[in-house]
């Protein structure tokens, strides 16, 4: 049997690709393949894939990041007040259109969904698909999860896949195509290899240590995807991180919602022995850490070990109260173990529920004190959690409204400061 694996396009206002793959579709990888199927892999996102050398070299900063190819299209009619271009993120039409018609016949097709407002992209992906074959849709991913009434209403999809539980997957297989496979877990971290597998020409590898998050922030909806926090066996992450890197890669972004969480446990023990590895790779750490855990030799093995432009997740001067001096404590131990001012960020959140222009721009001087930089981070309502309760959106309301861009842009108290904002921080971090 065949199946067609699809990472659709993104659809918004801004996108890049800081260290972006479709982790949990690996996982689906690599059941499929448990299961002898034949794979055809399409992600739309792959910034280097061969066949996007006839449009442009692809964009590559110093550790992989870059941005996408894109193009503008038609604003949804929701945005249409929003004086922003639309654009769609990744491979053109006619590269994926290229693609599909090069694939034999698939008997069943997954498709991702990220965020619930790019929702656009695995739409036009299942249009395409339906326009060259009749096999069965199944919509998986964020979107999926957070929005399925919405989902099985407008996408077109055959089945909406909203389980946590990885063994359902066997299970829906085996409902659509009449098939007996024995339900199984994916244990260990094998899908990772199945999943990059398929791309040609890899840069960088993104992973996550850990599954969930031990904490329940109020604007994060993390735990109704991942509603237990499990880690990793840190000798099989070591193992992942010497593989790869025996193949060439150098750079390496974790995901995790809480790396440092209870260092000792789990950080230390991954991380200390890397260092001593001399493996000469980067270290990304794009969703922010949390620096109470940033201690002395916390900080010492993130600079041996290769992490650069370490980010702190800050977020907001006013919600940190009596953390301030451990935020203090982490940023000169930061300092004291090598790093420079300019190379440590701090994570500031921009829109929160509750939350004053006074108090953003306060947040960004308390940084901008300490001669570090500030990314700027923009808050967008997440289905489920406090603060999209608190945002003011209906629960009923099209996912698009969940763009923080749209979001911030329509906001009474924000849409005619987030620019004086962002040059803000955009002249403090050249400074």
């Amino acid at each position: 049997m065949r199946a067609l694996v699809i990472n659709p396009w993104i659809y918004d206002f801004a996108a890049y690709d800081l260290w972006s793959k479709p982790l949990g579709l690996f996982k689906l990888i690599h059941t499929l393949k448990r299961l002898n199927f034949e794979i055809d892999y399409i992600d739309c996102l792959d910034r280097f894939h061969p066949l996007l050398k006839k449009y442009s070299k692809p964009h590559e900063k110093e550790y992989g990041e870059g941005k996408y190819l894109t193009e503008i299209v038609e604003k949804p009619s929701i945005f249409k007040s929003i004086p922003r271009r639309f654009k769609r993120y990744g491979m053109p039409m006619a590269v994926f259109d290229e693609l599909l018609t090069g694939l034999d016949d698939p008997d069943i097709i997954f498709i991702n969904s990220g965020m619930t407002y790019w929702y656009p992209g695995p739409f036009e992906a299942i249009r395409r698909v339906k326009m060259r074959s009749s096999a069965p849709i199944v919509l998986g991913g964020v979107y999926a999860l957070l929005c399925p009434d919405h989902a099985r209403e407008k996408s077109g999809a055959d089945v909406i896949f909203t389980s946590r539980d990885e063994t359902t997957i066997v299970l829906t297989i085996n409902k659509i195509l009449k098939t007996k496979f024995e339900p199984f877990s994916v244990n260990g971290l094998e899908y990772y290899r199945d999943g990059y597998r398929l791309y040609p020409d890899l840069r960088y590898i993104t992973l996550r240590t850990s599954k969930g998050c031990p904490y329940r922030c109020p604007y994060c909806g993390w735990y109704r995807i991942d509603s237990q926090f499990l880690r990793e066996k840190p000798e099989e992450i070591i193992n992942l991180i010497v593989d790869f890197t025996g193949r060439g890669v150098k750079n390496f972004a974790f995901y995790d919602d809480a790396l440092l969480f209870e260092p000792d446990k789990h950080f230390m023990r991954i991380f200390e022995p890397i260092s001593r590895m001399n493996l000469e790779i980067s270290l990304q750490t794009p969703n922010g850490l949390h620096f109470e855990f940033v201690n002395k030799a916390v900080a010492k093995v993130m600079k041996r070990s290769g992490f650069v432009r370490p980010r702190l997740g800050f977020e907001d001067l006013k919600t940190k109260g009596r953390k301030i001096s451990l935020f203090l404590k982490s940023v000169n131990n930061l300092l004291d173990a090598g790093y420079q001012p300019s190379h440590v960020y701090a994570n500031i959140l921009v829109g929160l529920p509750g939350q004053s222009v006074e108090d953003v721009f306060q947040t960004i001087d308390f940084v901008a004190d300490l001669k570090i930089r500030i990314h700027l981070e923009e808050f967008g309502p997440v289905p489920g959690t406090v603060d999209f309760d608190r945002s003011g959106l209906d629960k009923e309301s099209d996912p698009l409204l969940h763009n923080n861009t749209a979001y911030l842009l329509t906001h009474p108290v924000f849409r005619d400061r987030i620019d004086e904002i962002k040059r803000y921080v955009k002249r403090i971090n050249r400074a």
